[in-house]
């Protein structure tokens, strides 16, 4: 019975302990640009910077005819020479099967100009310079 006792609270606090140690994590989303219902977006939060700095965007299909309704991808800057590539991109597919819905691409694609049509002017100076905040560095 004492034993029963002790893992009924032991279990109450393992229960509080987990419900209080979990922390919800919601990513805001920047526009950097919008052309014929399509909507660049990037997400600050995923900011990293490895030999280059790097950050999630997406692009954003507003048109039901669309093929794709999103494209995510990890875009990479080189600051020094003003050069764009993508390291990852996932296109999700509008109105296709579920299981069919995403296709992948993981190849690191070559450096690319800057597209001023497609924004990357916005989105490379963003990458050259932004600076996480403190709070965003500690969650690292």
């Amino acid at each position: 019975m004492k034993q029963y006792v002790f893992l009924c609270i032991w279990s109450v606090f393992a229960i509080i302990f987990f419900v209080t140690s979990i922390r919800v994590a919601y990513a805001s989303y920047e526009s950097y640009g919008s052309k014929n219902d399509v909507d660049f977006l990037l997400i600050p939060e995923t900011f990293t910077w490895r030999q280059y700095p790097r950050v999630w965007t997406i692009l954003k299909f507003s048109n039901s005819m669309s093929k794709f309704s999103l494209v995510y991808s990890l875009e990479e800057a080189d600051c020094s020479k003003n050069l764009l590539r993508n390291l990852s991109q996932t296109w999700v597919k509008r109105g296709e099967n579920i299981n069919n819905r995403l296709d992948q691409n993981r190849k690191v694609k070559l450096w690319r100009e800057l597209n001023d049509d497609k924004f990357e002017d916005k989105l490379h100076t963003f990458l050259c310079t932004y600076k996480p905040s403190k709070k965003e560095k500690d969650l690292d």
